[in-house]
């Protein structure tokens, strides 16, 4: 497995205690990513680890923890070494949660009766994935939460707050809202983008451009959002 580390966390799996563990690689490049040495592989960050060491690790941490979050990057990229991951984890009598961007949904699939939380981000195409080729991806996204939803599984739907217009969010939110609406099982979490000096996004003049400069620009815009998802949604849970 190609990882970056991992850690103790309070706040990645609904305030549960969970080890979180970075994977290296990503099909996106989103340009706001504070991440974006972990998703480009840099090797002074990104070390290889057997599963069998990984294993090692949580079984030291597994009377700490409730979860093992794996997360990244994308890690369904590396779905051979996630399945037998989260296998021993469930042996351990752990919980599992996936953070993905839900773009892989083939590897989804070969992953999903393994996880009982699964986060993801709400992001808007034109503006916030960097690649070309979004249609395909987002049909696959799509795919993606029909499978979570057929499988009952718990969803944690990020919303990032930005200074993108917000017809561009109404697009997505309606696109999504035929799959999961009404769904019981899903939170909604709104979640402000920082630049510089917070952290160092992938690209700093996009942060310049998009990401809300004030508290108060930033509650506006959240009530606009959670206007839309409540209107094409039916939001259930929020925190």
């Amino acid at each position: 497995m190609l990882v970056a580390g991992w850690r103790f966390s309070l706040s990645d799996v609904k305030n549960h205690p969970a080890l979180v563990i970075w994977f290296c690689g990503c099909n996106l490049l989103c340009p706001f990513c504070h991440n974006w040495r972990i998703s480009s592989l840099d090797p002074n960050i990104c070390f290889d680890i057997s599963i069998p060491r990984m294993i090692q690790e949580i079984e030291k941490a597994k009377r700490f923890v409730e979860y093992v979050q794996v997360t990244g990057g994308e890690p369904l990229l590396q779905i051979r070494e996630i399945v037998p991951l989260l296998n021993e984890v469930k042996k351990m009598g752990l919980k599992t949660s996936l953070n993905s961007n839900l773009t892989l949904s083939k590897e989804l699939e070969l992953v999903v009766d393994l996880v009982d939380h699964v986060a993801t981000d709400l992001k808007v195409p034109s503006y916030m994935y960097g690649i070309s080729n979004w249609d395909a991806m987002f049909e696959r996204f799509l795919d993606s939460l029909h499978i979570l939803v057929e499988k009952g599984k718990e969803i944690e739907l990020r919303v990032l707050v930005t200074r993108i217009p917000i017809d561009e969010y109404m697009k997505v939110i309606k696109s999504i809202g035929d799959i999961i609406k009404g769904y019981r099982n899903i939170h909604i979490v709104f979640r402000r983008i920082y630049g510089k000096p917070l952290v160092e996004p992938r690209i700093d003049d996009w942060c310049t451009a998009f990401c809300v400069r004030d508290e108060e620009e930033y509650r506006r815009k959240e009530e606009e959002l959670r206007s839309l998802i409540q209107q094409y949604i039916y939001l259930v849970k929020t925190r």
